[in-house]
């Protein structure tokens, strides 16, 4: 028996863009684009003030597997002194539940997963990753989505 399956579909910032499917990340002000080293890095200031840029990445695929998914965003980070600094993933559609990454104040790589099953008929899906308060340093490298491994 055999299903058909939508291949899992990787962006990275030196290949934002995939014509066919059609996927495609952008970053809202970040403070480097670098491509040749595949990372896009935010600095905030600590102090956030009363209207913060936002700072984060939109993420879109055209095509969505008709199974349980997983989409898979590596990220490097820390926060400030002293503090947790946090990240949020949201699926915009509504199709899945936000998810809240803690960063500590030393500078680790983290790997963020959030699984669900699309709601059918929707071909296409969008995610966001956004910073929020605390965050020192946040480096951006790859998402995947796809069907979801056994």
């Amino acid at each position: 028996m055999s299903l058909d399956i939508a291949p899992t579909c990787e962006r990275v910032p030196k290949h934002p863009y995939q014509a066919s499917p059609e996927a495609w990340l952008g970053a809202e002000h970040p403070d480097y684009y670098w491509a040749e080293y595949d990372a896009i890095v935010w600095q905030p200031p600590q102090d956030l003030g009363l209207q913060p840029l936002p700072r984060g990445v939109h993420f879109y695929f055209e095509v969505s597997p008709e199974w349980r998914s997983l989409v898979s965003i590596a990220v490097s980070g820390k926060a400030w002194p002293g503090t947790t600094g946090q990240v949020r993933l949201d699926s915009t559609w509504g199709i899945a539940p936000s998810v809240l990454l803690p960063l500590a104040d030393t500078f680790a790589a983290h790997t963020i997963d959030l699984t669900f099953v699309p709601p059918q008929p929707l071909p296409r899906s969008q995610f966001s990753m956004w910073l929020l308060t605390g965050v020192h340093t946040l480096v951006f490298n790859s998402i995947s989505f796809g069907v979801q491994p056994l």
